[in-house]
């Protein structure tokens, strides 16, 4: 089972680097640069996880984060719908 929140976790990391790169600003009280990090140490440390800051970060930075993005995704998902519309 935690495995597959090291996954989750491992792709929220990656797809804020990306997103980081095109530099697009970081909601208030998010720092790209720990998401990144934490993709960096699922990754390359594999052997070495704390389960319990796994589930902490599952269950109390995750939320966060979707809390924080939501108005990014919205404007973005409202762009998308305009682009489509107009072609």
């Amino acid at each position: 089972m935690m495995e597959a929140g090291d996954s989750l976790l491992m792709k929220i990391g990656e797809s804020i680097n990306r997103i980081s790169k095109m530099e697009f600003p970081a909601p208030a009280g998010i720092t790209w640069a720990d998401a990144i990090s934490n993709r960096n140490w699922l990754i390359h440390e594999y052997d070495n996880i704390d389960r319990f800051v796994t589930r902490q970060t599952l269950t109390h930075s995750i939320p966060e984060l979707k809390v924080a993005l939501e108005p990014s995704c919205e404007l973005a998902s409202r762009k998308i719908a305009d682009l489509s519309n107009f072609s």
